[in-house]
């Protein structure tokens, strides 16, 4: 099969997920100036997620940015930072600072549906974390 061959390949239409709670994997964890990788545009650190649904194989990616907070934020936006961290951690059960040993995780979300901003139609965000049973 060459590249035209593959150019013809009629795929699915991907979709949104519905919004409310789903199960996700994560697909890829990248450092954004934690340990060395590139900080965000504005010059935050933290990490940058994608999620898969294998619930839903024709489902978009979902992204998802952690920030850490810095000296200066206010108390609630540093609250906000910190939980949202301690909630991905605990949703996906991280036991390691290592960005790499996320991939493969799974973990509960509440989703959301949102249009893109460009205008091309929707997309899935994370609206918050589903914390285990304690």
């Amino acid at each position: 099969m060459g590249i035209l061959d593959v150019a013809k390949i009629n795929l699915p239409p991907l979709e949104t997920l519905p919004e409310g709670e789903a199960q996700l994997v994560i697909n890829s964890a990248k450092d954004r100036g934690i340990n060395g990788g590139e900080p965000f545009k504005s010059g935050r650190t933290g990490w940058s997620l994608s999620f898969k649904s294998d619930q839903h194989p024709n489902a978009e990616t979902v992204f998802e940015n952690l920030l850490m907070p810095v000296d200066g934020d206010s108390a609630s936006t540093e609250r906000m930072f910190v939980e949202k961290i301690q909630a991905f951690v605990a949703a996906f059960n991280i036991t390691s600072e290592d960005v790499e040993s996320w991939v493969g995780k799974t973990g509960w979300v509440n989703v959301g549906v949102e249009a893109k901003d460009d205008g091309s139609g929707d997309r899935n965000i994370i609206k918050s974390y589903v914390l285990p049973n304690k």
